[in-house]
C-alpha cells in the first residue's frame, strides 16, 4: 500500500525534473544563440568602422595631393608656388576655418635658408581677427623647406607678400 502512495510522487517528481532540465536547456540555447548574435553585431560595427577610417584616408589622399618638397633646380617663381601651395595644403588638411569679416589682408612670409618663416601683416584688412587667423593658418605650415639658391638671390632669406582674401561664404583665397 506504500508502495502506491509513491508511484505518483515520484512520477511528479521525475515530470517536475524533466521540465526543468527542458526550461534549463531551452535557456542555454536561447543564451548561446543571442551570444552568437551579439559577437556578429561586433563584427559588423568593426567592419563599419574600418570601412569609414579607410574610406576617409582615400578620399583625402584623393583630395589633397602632397606639396612637393623644394629642390635645388628651383627658380625663385617656383619656390614660391611651392609656399603658396604648402599654405594651401594646410588649409585644406586641417580644414582650416578663417574667421572675420570679409576682406583681404597681406602677409609678409619671410623665409630663411632653413626653411624657417616669420611672418607679419603687411596690409590689415580692418579686421583683426581675420588678420590673426591668417596669420595663424600660415605658421601652421610649419618649415617650408629650404629654398634653393637661386631664390636666396645672394640674400640670406626670401621674402614675398601674398594676399589673402575671406569671401562672404567664409572661403579663404590666397593669390599667387
Amino acid at each position: 500500500m506504500e508502495q502506491d502512495l509513491h508511484d505518483p510522487q515520484v512520477a511528479r517528481e521525475k515530470k517536475a525534473l524533466k521540465d526543468v532540465r527542458a526550461l534549463l536547456d531551452e535557456i542555454e540555447e536561447e543564451e548561446k544563440y543571442r551570444f552568437r548574435g551579439m559577437g556578429l553585431q561586433f563584427l559588423v560595427v568593426v567592419t563599419l568602422i574600418a570601412a569609414a577610417v579607410f574610406g576617409y584616408q582615400i578620399y583625402r589622399k584623393m583630395t589633397v595631393p602632397p606639396t612637393p618638397k623644394p629642390t635645388v633646380e628651383m627658380t625663385a617663381p617656383e619656390y614660391q608656388d611651392h609656399v603658396v601651395a604648402r599654405i594651401e595644403f594646410t588649409r585644406v588638411k586641417y580644414r582650416s576655418r578663417v574667421q572675420g569679416v570679409p576682406g583681404t589682408t597681406g602677409v609678409t612670409i619671410r623665409i630663411d635658408a632653413n626653411g624657417k618663416a616669420e611672418l607679419k601683416t603687411s596690409k590689415p584688412s580692418g579686421d583683426r581677427n581675420l588678420d590673426d587667423n591668417v596669420l595663424s593658418l600660415v605658421a601652421q605650415v610649419g618649415s617650408f623647406g629650404p629654398p634653393p639658391a637661386a631664390a636666396l638671390a645672394g640674400t640670406d632669406h626670401v621674402e614675398m607678400t601674398r594676399f589673402f582674401t575671406l569671401d562672404a561664404d567664409r572661403k579663404l583665397f590666397i593669390a599667387r
